[in-house]
């Protein structure tokens, strides 16, 4: 329970305290327990008191179009989130026609060779833990990624008593005034797939948010680019990352086009959803139609999914549209360039811009006519 998690945590916090004795240790023990019984549970059993009172005016489907001018807060909601300017309508336009094209390429795989959607994964026992994979990360990214000095990170595990509410690996940003502070968190919950931990190192760690958001330090950039919130960005560049990142498992050329292409239809569908049941107001029997279109969902498996979508609107979108929106913008770099085009060129570009929206990014693309 919620009890038993803030005191274990803490106690194993303090267990790492060198500068307490024992009896130091033990005080500052039982004084966490107090304060959690005397002021922490109380305050939390009051605020559950409070929301209860406010149920009887909340919709039960939890859809933000239900609710007075909710449409017109999703679309603003998804702006912010996004960093894009496309509408609800276009941006429902752009994740079908992106979800149809990743399955019809899917398709044309599985008819050239089926058996590389069973070979594709073979890279996953190459790697026997997080520091080997992040290591190898780190020597293949150069040729494609600028550089940037070395710096340090440090692996921690999440504690048991939170592997049930946290997130397979997460990435803490560090403070303004710590950027040498980088420490990624893996959740070794039976919940979550070992075997993708390749790509989701790819994604919190090189060349995703660590590795961004050092390259950001490095560039000295006004205090007031750190404060900012651009989720687009950033979550669509680490989208971005783990995708690409498929390119340095070993596999074949064909393998690497099945695992992408599978990631793109998975980050389609969910941002779909999000616009289907805020935006659309649809029920749960209607994801779950709208899911079993792509494939065999259990009820289930789809009331998570919407159950996600309505406790956090719009933030699938950031992942899915941050990641198209780098992929459209890198499409104009590579006509605008042509044959000076290279993806290193395009990746220090956007790094070098750093973290913004991208309607302005766009526009100093259109302005770039060499690198």
């Amino acid at each position: 329970d919620g009890l038993s998690l803030l005191t274990k945590t803490f106690e194993k916090k303090t267990a790492s305290f060198s500068f307490l004795s024992e009896q130091e240790r033990k005080n500052s023990i039982a004084r966490n327990s107090e304060c959690i019984l005397k002021y922490l549970t109380p305050a939390y059993q009051e605020l559950i008191s409070g929301l209860e009172t406010l149920l009887s005016a909340a919709p039960e489907d939890g859809s933000l179009s239900t609710r007075p001018q909710g449409s017109s807060y999703y679309a603003y909601l998804v702006h912010r989130t996004t960093g894009a300017s496309l509408s609800i309508s276009e941006l429902e336009s752009l994740l079908t026609g992106k979800l149809e094209t990743a399955q019809e390429t899917l398709m044309a795989y599985a008819k050239k060779d089926p058996s590389l959607f069973r070979s594709c994964q073979r890279y996953t026992a190459d790697y026997s833990s997080p520091d080997s994979i992040l290591t190898a990360l780190q020597k293949r990214i150069p040729a494609d990624f600028p550089k940037i000095d070395r710096n340090s990170y440090e692996i921690k595990y999440v504690d048991e008593a939170l592997e049930e509410y946290l997130s397979p690996a997460f990435y803490l940003t560090p403070p303004i005034d710590g950027s040498d502070t980088n420490v990624i968190y893996i959740n070794n919950s039976s919940r979550f797939d070992a075997s993708s931990l390749f790509n989701t190192l790819a994604h919190e760690g090189y060349p995703g948010h660590l590795y961004q958001t050092c390259y950001m330090h490095s560039r000295n950039l006004p205090k007031l680019r750190y404060i900012l919130d651009y989720g687009g960005y950033t979550e669509g560049w680490a989208t971005y990352a783990e995708i690409y990142s498929y390119k340095y498992t070993g596999v074949s050329k064909n393998e690497v086009g099945i695992l992408r292409n599978n990631m793109i239809v998975s980050l389609c569908l969910y941002g779909l959803c999000d616009l289907g049941v805020h935006a659309r107001g649809w029920s749960r029997s209607e994801l779950l139609a709208f899911l079993n279109q792509y494939g065999s969902w259990s009820a289930s498996t789809a009331d998570s999914v919407y159950d996600a979508v309505v406790d956090e609107p719009a933030s699938y979108l950031k992942y899915t549209v941050g990641y198209l929106e780098f992929m459209r913008l890198k499409e104009k770099m590579k006509k605008k360039l042509g044959d000076s085009y290279s993806e290193k060129n395009f990746h220090t570009y956007v790094l070098d811009m750093g973290p913004t929206s991208f309607d302005i990014l766009e526009q100093y693309i259109e302005k770039k006519t060499s690198y």
